[in-house]
């Protein structure tokens, strides 16, 4: 799962340890107590292969949900029913 979430971000095995190493909280996610080291990720991608990492990681993406965009309306006008809150109309 390291690998595949570093060449999703496509950071240096460096990198990538160095921002696992800030953030723990991506570790305990993953059930990990230590940070693993660097040339642990590389020893991982030479054991697989590249079909089987491609395989993988396309495996992944499918099952995840495609990302919906949300944004917020701090105009306070109700698009909809065309309600306005603490505006008024201008009068002309």
């Amino acid at each position: 799962m390291l690998t595949v979430q570093q060449e999703v971000e496509g950071k240096s095995e460096r990198t990538y340890i160095a921002d696992l190493e800030r953030g723990k909280e991506r570790l305990q996610m993953l059930g990990l107590k230590n940070t693993p080291h660097r040339t642990a990720l590389h020893r991982i991608r030479k054991r697989f292969s590249e079909e089987y990492m491609e395989k993988l990681n396309r495996r992944i993406l499918e099952r995840l949900k495609p990302a919906r965009k949300v944004g917020a309306d701090v105009t306070g006008i109700h698009i909809q029913s065309g309600i306005t809150h603490g505006l008024q109309p201008a009068k002309w």
